[in-house]
């Protein structure tokens, strides 16, 4: 999954926002119909028209939408950076949804994690980076939190890649209806590349990463499997900043170590009252 922000990116020189999640969604939702129909699993018609599935969907849909939207704003790695927030929101979800604990220290990190958002959102040698993609990129992060999190209380209904069929395809279904609405869909000038790095994007991403996934999250609490989670965006930036390096300032780089300190702090914090609860 690290890999697909930097597979996403490259199709953007070939496709605008809308057609590269389009094209995304549509073959993530190629290789979950196929897995589903060459394990022979059975996934009823009547799944496709339940409310909490649909609402996966929708955050999922515009979720990636705004992944694109971010990439195009940003670059993979300070969307790559921005999605270690991922763990912030997901303990919020779990404090407000699931009546988790939240304690003084996981405040004060959250309340590090932001002043450190701060300093690295701030003009590097004269170029400012886009609040527009810096929302994009948090919102995207967020309602990737929250379809994980209603993933997790679906039941056992489903199995993982039949959640994951249906979720890719309703996903798909919405936002092409979105794309043509607004006539926003443009397959005019497409490259083998672009096609080739939406294809990549979205087996690594959209199938085979979120396949594995769905499968670990019944089997672990939520905030367990949100740590794990929350490691991909450090692998992302790594394989991403060969091919897009960003210029740091003092402010930005503080900001950066702020950032990334305060959520590795956060998530070890999440992972010890885990320890705990399970000795007790």
């Amino acid at each position: 999954m690290a890999m697909a922000p930097l597979y996403n990116r490259f199709a953007l020189d070939s496709f605008n926002t809308n057609t590269a999640a389009t094209v995304n969604l549509g073959f993530a939702a190629l290789f979950a119909l196929i897995h589903v129909f060459l394990t022979g699993l059975k996934t009823a018609p009547q799944s496709m028209l339940n409310p909490r599935l649909i609402a996966i969907a929708v955050c999922n849909g515009v979720g990636t939408i705004l992944l694109y939207f971010a990439l195009a704003s940003l670059g993979p790695v300070p969307v790559a950076f921005l999605g270690r927030f991922y763990i912030v929101f997901a303990l919020l979800l779990s404090v407000v949804v699931l009546k988790e604990h939240f304690d003084s220290k996981e405040g004060l990190c959250i309340a590090l994690a932001v002043g450190g958002l701060f300093l690295f959102s701030l003009p590097s040698d004269g170029h400012r980076i886009s609040w527009v993609g810096v929302t994009a990129a948090l919102s995207y992060t967020f309602l990737f939190a929250a379809t994980n999190l209603m993933i997790s209380r679906l039941g056992g209904g489903l199995p993982p890649a039949g959640v994951l069929a249906v979720n890719q395809t309703l996903s798909f279904v919405l936002v092409l209806i979105f794309g043509l609405a607004r006539n926003s869909l443009d397959f005019r000038h497409p490259s083998r590349e672009g096609w080739l790095f939406c294809i990549a994007s979205a087996f690594a991403g959209g199938y085979a990463g979120l396949l594995l996934y769905y499968h670990a999250l019944p089997k672990v609490r939520f905030s367990t499997g949100n740590i794990i989670r929350s490691t991909s965006p450090i692998l992302a930036a790594a394989f991403a900043w060969p091919f897009f390096p960003v210029a740091l300032n003092a402010a930005n780089i503080t900001g950066l170590l702020l950032l990334f300190s305060s959520l590795v702090v956060l998530s070890l914090v999440r992972q010890k009252q885990n320890e705990h609860r399970r000795q007790n």
